[in-house]
């Protein structure tokens, strides 16, 4: 049952004594109290079929924690008593934990059932996490500390800390049972609307950076871009037993927790939360900002699952943090401008080139302008012009998108008369440059 419903039943529980008179009611109120306070503070079920060291599920599974939405879930604890490998054998004899757990994003609280904070071999625990959060997109690794009692070949009979057995663990080769993560993102979005799956065959995002509708300073912003995962990439891993190798993976999954480097302002949603490889989800970016002009790498970041083949023999391989390699996002960026009217004029800082061609733009007229919406589109197109028309409105959103592949003379009616009165801008975006006219609608 979900917290948030067990504290509803538990305020009309208590709304209910008062209304019992006599001196039973004193006793009746502290009652509704004690079972007010069992409920609200309900914990976790222990799973005794958990025989693996450390925490179950594998925090790289865990539900995320979606902003501003009740969360409740629940991890289990296993201590074994013997951990071994081929040189050395560990004996636990017994686990003391100290009472807090740092690093929860805020508002995330975590009760522990049992509440005893010592843990015997073999013994186990459960953490129930809930709560509601607003902290930022992103990992969050908690900390444990405490002290474990150990037997060892190599240690005698000694009292180390948690952090100190994960070390010692980790040098034979085997997970830290200590180390472990949770995630908040931001709330789901719904299902892509008006973006042409077509134009996206190969991993990336549509529309393209260049041709992406820019950020314009204090102006309110909505954009949705789409995205193609990787179905195979080309990675270097590092395998204790193989070394240093360069493989073929196939993604079987991917699951972007959150996307580092928008600008302060500006939030997203994502849906779906996990894409298979191969397959498309899309990104919606919203809100005002007032960071300083310029160009926004975007960094997806979370959890990618593949399978490969390394010397004949197939691999399971678990990829989480930046996704760069598997993810859209390499080499997507998102622009922050002080005008609308800068937002085409873009010079790509890597490679110099300027997408905004003057000879492409004296080829092509608009008219009447003013217009009510319904205008003409004519261009002289003395070479090949091969992309699209494209018009935004005064806050960057695009509005209204048809193919282009001219060559002599060309002219087409535009109707965008449903939209209110303003200004607006049209760019027709080919690769080898754009032109844009400006739009008065009135």
């Amino acid at each position: 049952m979900r917290r948030h419903s067990i504290l509803g039943f538990s305020v009309f529980f208590l709304s209910s004594c008062p209304k019992i008179n006599s001196v039973k009611k004193i006793y009746y109120i502290f009652a509704c109290f004690m079972i007010s306070a069992l409920i609200g503070n309900a914990q976790c079920t222990l799973d005794t079929s958990n025989t693996y060291f450390g925490f179950t599920p594998a925090d790289t599974t865990l539900p995320v924690i979606i902003q501003g939405s009740q969360y409740d879930t629940s991890i289990q604890f296993y201590s074994a008593p013997v951990i071994s490998d081929s040189t050395d054998t560990i004996h636990i004899l017994s686990t003391i934990l100290d009472t807090v757990i740092t690093g929860l994003p805020r508002g995330i609280t975590a009760i522990q059932n049992p509440t005893s904070t010592t843990v015997s071999a073999g013994g186990r625990f459960c953490l129930q996490l809930s709560g509601v959060t607003n902290s930022n997109p992103g990992k969050y690794n908690l900390g444990f500390s405490g002290t474990v009692h150990i037997v060892s070949l190599v240690l005698g009979d000694t009292l180390i800390s948690v952090q100190a057995l994960d070390t010692l663990i980790m040098s034979h080769g085997l997970p830290a049972p200590y180390v472990y993560s949770v995630w908040v993102g931001m709330p789901y979005v719904a299902p892509c609307n008006g973006l042409d799956s077509n134009n996206l065959t190969h991993p990336g995002v549509y529309p393209v950076a260049t041709a992406l509708p820019c950020i314009v300073q204090s102006v309110p912003y909505f954009q949705t871009v789409q995205g193609m995962v990787q179905s195979d990439s080309t990675v270097t891993i590092n395998l204790p037993v193989i070394g240093n190798t360069n493989a073929v993976f196939t993604v079987d999954s991917v699951r972007i927790d959150s996307i580092d480097g928008v600008p302060n302002g500006i939030t997203y949603g994502i849906s779906p939360r996990v894409v298979l490889g191969g397959g498309k989800g899309c990104i919606s970016f919203y809100g005002t900002t007032t960071d300083p002009v310029g160009n926004y790498p975007l960094k997806a970041i979370g959890h990618a699952w593949l399978t490969g083949s390394v010397y004949g023999q197939s691999i399971p391989y678990e990829k989480s943090g930046d996704l760069t390699s598997v993810a859209p996002f390499n080499g997507y960026f998102l622009r922050v401008v002080s005008t609308a009217d800068s937002c085409h004029l873009y010079i790509d800082s890597t490679t110099a080139i300027k997408d905004y061609s003057s000879s492409l733009n004296a080829r092509i007229n608009v008219f009447p302008n003013p217009n009510n919406g319904i205008f003409t589109l004519q261009v002289n197109a003395a070479s090949p012009v091969s992309g699209k028309v494209i018009v935004y409105d005064a806050t960057g959103r695009q509005i209204y998108e048809q193919p282009i592949d001219v060559l002599g003379p060309y002219i087409t009616s535009i109707d965008i008369s449903r939209f209110s009165a303003g200004l607006y801008t049209l760019q027709i975006s080919t690769p080898q440059g754009s032109a844009v006219k400006k739009i008065s609608i009135q």
